[in-house]
């Protein structure tokens, strides 16, 4: 029989075919592999996202982290029933991140994505109802170096809140405070 050159092209790819069903493609379908992993954890005024809080209604823990005291029940301070009190600047958020990045910030509203306003009810240390509501006052900065150039622009955020004793019954919102900074 003589051989053509259709039937040594036939043959050459049945050949090529079999060995690569025989042999494998190369590919695999998991790997395992250990890796060290290091986090570095720092206070809230030090971390790469900075809270820093205004010494009135904002406390540090020895470890660094803020806790908000808003007329704690072994204090003095307290707010008016029946009334609705504002306060500014109670926190300031900015970022310490070592790239470029200017982030926005916002709260987490329990679905995925982040709020400029978010509004927690709880009752107060009488049992009255009340809804206190934090808000961001987003700023840009930019940053000046030694030499009089602009450098880094960095967003500022700062938190007020706003404390309300005149609801009925408070906002069905409840839970920590989650803070979220967004780069994207």
């Amino acid at each position: 029989m003589k051989l053509n050159r259709r039937q040594a092209l036939i043959g050459i790819g049945s050949l090529a075919v079999g060995s690569g069903a025989a042999l494998g493609s190369g590919a695999f379908t998991s790997v395992e592999a250990d890796r060290t992993v290091t986090v570095q954890t720092a206070a809230d005024t030090d971390a790469y996202l900075s809270l820093t809080g205004d010494g009135e209604y904002i406390s540090q823990s020895n470890s660094g982290t803020l806790t908000i005291d808003l007329g704690a029940p072994d204090s003095n301070a307290a707010f008016n029933e029946d009334a609705v009190t504002t306060i500014s600047g109670v926190v300031t958020i900015s970022s310490n991140a070592q790239d470029s990045s200017t982030p926005s910030f916002g709260f987490d509203d329990g679905s995925n994505s982040s709020t400029g306003t978010i509004t927690i009810g709880l009752d107060t240390e009488g049992g009255s109802p009340a809804d206190v509501t934090f808000n961001l006052n987003e700023q840009e900065n930019t940053f000046v170096d030694s030499n009089g150039a602009s450098t880094t622009s960095a967003s500022t955020a700062y938190i007020d809140v706003k404390v309300d004793t005149t609801v009925d019954s408070a906002s069905t919102t409840s839970g920590p405070l989650t803070i979220v900074a967004d780069t994207s």
